[in-house]
């Protein structure tokens, strides 16, 4: 691919120049004077020699005329010949020096193509008003444009962010690019383009998408505080744990020995499912101190879907929420913890279900590629604030009133321990769109 804006009758020129600095017609020029010399001296004296030999004398003529030749010969070589000959020699000179200095500019030209075409980085060359004048592949490639797209376009119509930081005087950092229906963090550097008499003529722009970059340092820091938190949260767990067991026990025999009037039981029965509540948030918090232990075993993914649907059946029936699925026909087998990923779509799916209004519709697809299986499930509720999007998987956060705030941290972690992933995203067309993504062959522990 070139990217060098350079006009085709040049290219055609420099590509006729011969590669060895050789000029084939002016070597012909030179030959070709040097046998019209030749041939006229020796017309001249064959008319000579015609025209004295017919002359009394005949032979003494002749050799008149050789002499006048041999006068002649020096006098045409040093006043016709020889300067000729200095002519053609100096501009044969200077078409090899010319053709040397192409080559070397051909070759140039093509080492700066190469290593602008292979650079897993963005280059963009702008004039003043940020009109894009050179742009490398890794740029076509990242805003899905042509070339013929992309040149002479203002950078505001493609990266309205970016330039607007350079324009502000920004020399490096990062910036906001808009792509498809996605906000990409790019760091970037802009550096003066200059003339040969030194005079700023434009920007030289280099970027690159920072996008795997921040997913990489969120999740370092979620994993930093969650080891942080690991300990604190363990030993506290712990410490709940004992009291709340002989909470529960006491409620028990309680319930069991004694006779309660029906506030009394009402008033039983809902501190013991308040124990078992607090005693479900100990295990959860334990679980999220430690690395989860997987059974691992091979089984299809369209079962514990069709499982996990049936289950939540009844909680979509009651809100008036229709759930549609869709499942290729061949068997998807994975290898991983079946009660753990089947607690994940369960919790992906609960929270879909209560964030779609009455009357409202939840999708579930399979997707098999052929490394990994997504499960994507959308909502047609009112999405996730953005303010909220890059907390959901934080310890203890929640949109829900009485809601514990551990249930996809949980799920994450399950995923994560999977060797697979679990995104949130808003979806452009309304809700919420969470994907569960499982590797076909799993990971060794």
């Amino acid at each position: 691919m070139k990217v060098f804006l350079m006009t085709e009758r040049k290219e055609q020129q420099i590509s006729a120049i011969p590669r060895d600095g050789r000029h084939p017609s002016l070597w012909k020029i030179f030959f070709s004077i040097i046998v019209i010399v030749l041939l006229a001296e020796s017309a001249i004296m064959v008319v000579l020699h015609l025209y004295f030999s017919s002359l009394p004398h005949a032979e003494q003529a002749f050799a008149d005329v050789f002499l006048l030749m041999v006068i002649l010969f020096p006098t045409l070589y040093f006043f016709v010949t020889k300067p000729l000959l200095g002519e053609i020699l100096e501009s044969l000179r200077a078409e090899q020096e010319l053709s040397a200095v192409c080559l070397q500019l051909n070759e140039r030209k093509t080492f700066v193509e190469s290593v602008l075409t292979n650079m897993q980085s963005g280059i963009l060359v702008t004039d003043h008003d940020c009109r894009i004048q050179l742009a490398n592949p890794y740029v076509l490639n990242f805003f899905k444009l042509e070339l013929t797209d992309i040149l002479g376009r203002n950078l505001t119509g493609i990266a309205p962010g970016l330039c607007d930081t350079i324009r502000a005087g920004q020399d490096g950092g990062e910036a906001q690019v808009h792509r498809d229906i996605d906000d990409i963090i790019v760091g970037f550097r802009r550096f003066d383009l200059k003339s040969p008499d030194g005079a700023v003529t434009g920007n030289i722009i280099s970027f690159v998408d920072l996008t795997e970059i921040i997913a990489i340092r969120h999740n370092l820091r979620m994993k930093e505080r969650l080891a942080t938190m690991g300990e604190v949260v363990a030993r506290v767990a712990h410490e709940i744990r004992n009291p709340l067991f002989g909470m529960t026990a006491a409620g028990q025999i309680l319930s069991n020995e004694l006779a309660f009037s029906p506030s009394q039981r009402e008033l039983m029965d809902s501190l013991l499912k308040e124990a078992a509540r607090l005693n479900r948030m100990v295990d959860d918090l334990l679980f999220c101190s430690r690395e989860p232990k997987l059974n691992r075993k091979l089984f299809p993914l369209q079962l514990l879907i069709d499982e996990t649907l049936r289950i939540n059946a009844p909680m979509a029936a009651d809100r008036g929420v229709v759930i549609s699925s869709c499942l290729p026909d061949k068997e998807v087998v994975i290898d991983g913890d079946q009660e753990k990923i089947e607690q994940v779509l369960l919790n992906v799916l609960k929270n879909a279900i209560e964030a779609t209004p009455l009357g409202g519709n939840v999708s579930l697809t399979l997707v098999a590629g052929l490394q990994d299986a997504q499960i994507i499930v959308s909502d047609s509720g009112a999405g996730i604030p953005e303010d909220d999007l890059e907390k959901i998987f934080d310890v203890f956060f929640s949109t829900k009133k009485r809601g514990s705030g551990l249930g996809l941290s949980i799920s994450k972690i399950i995923m994560e321990s999977h060797g697979g992933t679990l995104t949130v995203r808003n979806n452009p067309e309304g809700g919420a769109l969470s994907t569960i993504s499982i590797p076909l062959h799993g990971e060794k522990e």
